[in-house]
């Protein structure tokens, strides 16, 4: 079973650039190299079959989940505003906005059906529809979009893999006439989650919702952060502890039952018959708690071990573990690079492998807590380089956190939850008053993090390692745990610290890189200064309780450049879109300087403005205001600063504009400003034509006017803007303008990142989406 899941992998990796994620080879190469360990340990003719049912399965599951994936149509998608009919499938309530997921969906008057799911966001909703009602709505639907940045999570993707095939947002909906139609097991859970915020505490009943029935939408940002800086935030998603309680205290009560009432039951071992009765509980449990991922795979994994229980081959724990594996990748092959998956199955590996080095070994109750001690501290370790590879944080106190919060989860908390959702049916008061005590427990558990959380180095962020040392690390564990003798510790151990120092790809010392990121309808630029360091330039998007672009889109872009420290960000006006993600930024990485401009009335009126400040304060970053024109030298290159106007002029024409230059290249990025901004910037003498600039205005037509257009003459402009933006940016006469200098256009709606590295002399721009940038001239409409 080794020798095909190792292939299966394999096939897996060899087969996913069809899915549009190419450059896996070093990992191609791990499991060649493990499976060719493997291989030696079974008989020749087995393993051959093994070796090419694994790579023909894995290769196919790939090709069939693509296919599985529906197709939309592209008609759907637009900034026209369209009349949408849908059954609600789920919902999730959140601080901002109600989340609906709707089935059988047509569009238009013509009613036209969508053959996947949309997701809709409600906003500035009073009441939302259960699942199961027909409502109708306005809304423009749009492609489920990744952010195109280098080191970004594919959000595009996962909405596709789940049937999702629009998205969008609206402001009413209306109740169609009809019965209920289907989707009674998330109308339960919707009904429970509403019961839980009846019965506790406002600060406790986003963790208990999280726990009881999967929905997270209430569970607060700054309390996942604290449950992450701790090591704690598995135990917010429903997986293998929770799965593995109910199958634990199902399994335990159903045998105490058996004995008591089966008449021959003392003659035979009701271990069998109890474990095989323990599955639909299980099952139960995964419907209540909404079928997610994390609850599939653990789903797997608990079933095939009461199945090996019940088979009598408990004691076969690796093949079984194996079997699990084999049986969600043939069906979701995407999870293998997923880190739930990776997470999940190294932690019982570790777990299984200590646990059976340490079977007797310790005596005693002192022995026992020195045993789970090792046993914690054995996950941590292994776990530690792919939460480093996915997540970029480490949980420095995470060995002291878990031995705590693991029992009051797993002795306290979860038991009260599922008492009470099994007598809620029968006494809703006791009930209220079990998930209520569920809730104090929980609160128990917020405050130990809590406390953990403000020690010194608790939120410790990292860049990881590089893939390729992420690789070297797996062959390292494949090397301990197959190997024999002390050689395979030392020899593996070697290669670990050789995978966790692994250089990251770096740019020539001499080398000045700008990116402009994909962020959709706002704008971010991270700049690489030869001599001086990195530095962002905007960090604008969404920023929402449960997504921010600085954490969620900026700081992986850096992270896999290998960054951990900052020279400055930069805000050229305090609105979202070129602000929303700068907090994090200074959260999550060490920085030297804030740069905004001059905006008093916006330092003492605007909330997110005043976080942002007080949060360089508290981080002691240095905050610098400009006014007029200023130049400043930065190790190889030249930085110019102009503020162009004070108040009373709008805030767009009081954008810091910032000029980048090495050698022969500048590289202009102009914030927001428009027609008086421009106008003030043309009269400065310091502006010269560029080679790269950042269109004002995300190209809007009250921006880039003949007189900044005749003075800038770049080689290269580029429009920051999202995909079907309401506003209609680019203006069609903004890029009409330009295109009559020559210049090449790019634009990050359809191109992705685009990025421009220059020595000074040279220069190359390229772009995710394509190698080269368009002719002179933008491409039709889409």
């Amino acid at each position: 079973m080794g020798g095909f899941l190792v292939w299966m992998i394999v096939g897996i990796l060899a087969a996913w650039p069809v899915a549009g994620t190419p450059g896996w080879a070093p990992l191609v190469l791990a499991g060649t190299l493990a499976s060719g360990v493997l291989w030696r340990q079974r008989r020749e003719r087995w393993a051959k079959a093994a070796a090419l049912g694994g790579l023909l399965t894995g290769m196919g599951g790939v090709l069939w989940e693509e296919l599985r994936c529906p197709v939309p149509n592209l008609a759907w998608w637009g900034p026209q505003t369209r009349e949408v009919i849908g059954v609600v499938a789920d919902r999730d309530m959140r601080p901002d906005a109600v989340q609906l997921l709707l089935d059988r969906v047509t569009v238009g008057p013509e009613r036209d059906p969508l053959p996947g799911l949309v997701r809709i966001s409600l906003y500035r909703q009073a009441a939302a529809p259960w699942p199961g009602q027909r409502v109708r709505l306005w809304t423009r639907l749009r492609e489920p979009r990744s952010y195109r940045v280098p080191g970004a999570f594919d959000y595009g993707r996962y909405l596709r893999l789940q049937g999702v095939v629009a998205t969008g947002w609206a402001k009413g909906w209306q109740e169609v006439e009809g019965s209920p139609e289907g989707w009674l097991v998330n109308l339960v859970r919707a009904r429970l989650a509403a019961w839980v915020a009846e019965v506790v505490s406002p600060e406790q009943v986003g963790l208990t919702q999280a726990m009881l029935v999967g929905k997270r939408g209430r569970l607060a940002r700054e309390q996942q952060d604290v449950l992450k800086s701790t090591g704690l935030f598995h135990l917010v998603a429903i997986s293998g502890l929770h799965l593995g309680l109910v199958a634990g205290w199902s399994f335990f009560l159903l045998r105490g039952l058996l004995v008591l009432t089966v008449p021959w039951a003392r003659r035979w071992d009701m271990k069998r018959p109890a474990a095989l009765l323990a599955i639909p509980p299980v099952f139960l449990y995964g419907a209540l708690s909404g079928w997610g991922v994390a609850t599939e795979r653990a789903m797997v994994m608990v079933t095939v071990f009461l199945l090996a229980m019940a088979l009598g081959r408990a004691h076969q724990t690796w093949r079984a573990l194996g079997l699990a594996a084999i049986l969600l990748l043939a069906w979701h092959p995407h999870q293998l690079l997923e880190a739930g998956f990776q997470l999940s199955f190294l932690a019982v590996a570790v777990l299984v492998l200590l646990g059976s080095w340490n079977r007797g070994r310790w005596q005693g109750w002192w022995g026992r807590l020195r045993g789970w001690l090792l046993l914690t501290a054995g996950v941590g370790l292994a776990l530690l380089p792919v939460t480093a590879y996915h997540f970029h944080q480490t949980s420095p106190y995470g060995i002291i956190a878990n031995p705590v919060a693991i029992p009051l989860v797993s002795l306290v908390s979860v038991p009260l939850g599922l008492v009470g959702l099994v007598t809620w049916p029968l006494s809703p008061d006791l009930a209220a008053g079990l998930i209520a005590a569920m809730g104090h427990s929980l609160g128990l558990l917020l405050h130990w993090a809590q406390w953990i959380d403000g020690w010194p180095g608790a939120r410790h962020f990292v860049p990881g390692p590089p893939l390729a040392g992420l690789t070297l690390m797996v062959l390292a564990g494949v090397m301990a745990a197959l190997g024999k003798g002390w050689p395979k510790w030392l020899v593996g151990g070697a290669m670990a610290l050789g995978g966790w120092f692994w250089p990251h790809p770096a740019l020539p010392p001499a080398t000045l890189q700008v990116a402009i990121l994909d962020v959709h309808q706002a704008q971010s630029v991270v700049v690489r200064m030869p001599g001086e360091g990195w530095s962002v330039l905007d960090a604008g998007g969404l920023s929402t309780p449960g997504f921010d672009t600085g954490q969620a889109v900026i700081a992986p872009y850096l992270w896999r450049h290998g960054v951990d420290h900052l020279r400055r960000v930069v805000v050229s006006h305090p609105q979202r879109d070129h602000m929303a993600g700068a907090a994090a930024l200074l959260t999550l990485f060490p920085v030297d300087e804030l740069w905004i401009g001059h905006f008093p009335a916006e330092e003492s009126g605007r909330e997110d403005f005043q976080h942002l400040l007080a949060t360089a304060a508290r981080r002691a970053v240095r905050v610098r205001r400009f006014q007029g024109s200023t130049v400043l030298p930065a190790g190889q290159g030249t930085w110019r600063v102009w503020a162009p106007l004070g108040p009373p002029a709008a805030t767009n024409d009081r954008s810091l504009v910032v000029e980048a230059e090495l050698g022969d290249h500048r590289f202009l990025m102009a914030g927001d400003i428009e027609k008086a901004g421009e106008a003030w910037l043309t009269a400065h003498a310091g502006l010269a034509p560029v080679t790269l600039l950042v269109a004002p205005h995300h190209g809007s037509a009250s921006s880039s006017g003949p007189a900044l257009v005749d003075r800038l003459r770049p080689a290269h402009v580029v429009f920051s803007v999202g995909a079907d933006n309401p506003f209609g940016f680019p203006a069609r006469q903004t890029l009409e303008r330009w295109r009559a200098t020559g210049a090449r256009l790019w634009r990050t709606d359809r191109q992705g990142t685009i990025t421009a590295r220059s020595d000074g002399r040279s220069l190359t721009v390229t772009a995710v989406e394509s190698p080269h940038a368009d002719p002179p001239g933008d491409p039709a409409p889409r």
